[in-house]
């Protein structure tokens, strides 16, 4: 597959560039020069292949690195990833299950699979987006393996806004074919993502906050520019990181606004709401919820008050509660050893 810079839409890259480098020589984000889309016989298929097998049918074909399902078995284990069904068609896909119970050790075991070279180097942004990707079509084909989807039925997909690249994830998903209806992103206390889609603006200058969910700390993503490519244009993208590196306001233009926010939905989440969130949901589901997943939820809740939508929803859990395990414990109102035992016992 070749890729593109978001600063430029004439020059070309090899996938073998977007292993190795963060950035083009122009300095733009990598994004697909044309993105794969699957026939409804290809989205099938992914519930003949297994977990692994379907990551490594998404990540060769953004790629072209021929992993294979042995390998990976190998490297990442048969039940890296499992999900966990709760009421009202909520679905936890748990992507930590590794050594470092973060879904941030999956993305370096495969990186370090398709590098072959420079082992120690960090996996690049594109890399990471990549196998976000894949983790969502492997998901997918697992919950219709255990008949928890059926074939073409739309879902939803949940998921913290982060350095947008989760979002951007179930945005590429979307547009390579599978039947995802919203997406829906969870922000706390850094709300900017809430203003460009809510408001038609971003003040890309201000100030971040310190907060309990650091990994969602951010004001205006670098990541935001491949978005914009993608969904409007190159020039409306530069236009973008202009403002973004100046710190300046950037509003979109009217027509461009609607096709931005189109099939998004964006809600924010203070740390109290975190706190009760954790706490209902165990207390109904006996779940326990990490604080990204906590935004998600939040996310989850507010789009169906408002929207009336009942769709399965998926939602993307990329941290083991044990990861911010003070948090969690104190929203229980346990201690953190009675928190590993609760996590042990499930």
């Amino acid at each position: 597959m070749l890729y593109l810079s978001t600063k430029s839409n004439h020059d070309t890259y090899t996938a073998y560039r977007t292993i190795h480098a963060d950035f083009a020589p122009d300095g733009g984000l990598f994004l697909p020069f044309r993105l794969p889309k699957m026939s409804d016989a290809e989205i099938t298929a992914f519930a003949d292949r297994s977990y692994c097998g379907n990551l490594c049918h998404i990540l060769n074909l953004f790629f072209g690195c021929n992993l294979n399902q042995t390998d990976l078995e190998y490297i990442l284990g048969k039940h890296s990833t499992r999900y966990s069904t709760m009421n009202h068609h909520v679905i936890i896909g748990e992507l930590w299950h590794n050594t470092s119970w973060n879904f941030g050790g999956i993305v370096d075991s495969l990186s370090r699979a398709m590098r072959k070279e420079n082992l120690d180097a960090p996996a690049t942004e594109w890399v990471n987006l990549a196998v976000h990707i894949a983790a969502i079509f492997g998901l997918y084909g697992l919950l219709l393996q255990e008949k928890t989807l059926r074939c073409g039925e739309c879902f939803d997909i949940a998921l913290p806004v982060g350095d947008f690249t989760a979002p951007m994830a179930g945005w590429y998903a979307r547009n390579m074919g599978l039947p995802i209806g919203t997406v829906i992103i969870g922000c706390n206390e850094n709300s900017a993502i809430w203003d460009l889609f809510n408001l038609c603006d971003i003040a890309t200058g201000e100030t971040v906050l310190e907060t309990l969910t650091p990994l969602c700390d951010y004001n205006a993503p670098a990541g935001l520019t491949r978005f914009i490519y993608s969904c409007l244009n190159a020039e409306e993208a530069m236009r973008f990181e202009e403002k973004r590196l100046a710190g300046h306001h950037y509003a979109p233009h009217e027509m461009d606004y609607e096709r931005l926010k189109d099939g998004f939905f964006v809600a924010v989440s203070s740390i109290s709401r975190i706190d009760h969130v954790i706490r209902n949901v165990y207390s109904t589901a006996q779940y326990i919820l990490s604080p990204y997943d906590a935004l998600s939820f939040g996310a989850l809740l507010d789009y169906r008050s408002k929207s009336g939508q009942g769709n399965p929803c998926l939602l993307l859990s990329e941290r083991s509660p044990i990861c911010d395990d003070r948090t969690v414990a104190y929203a229980l109102g346990i201690s953190t050893q009675e928190l590993s035992k609760r996590l042990q016992s499930r």
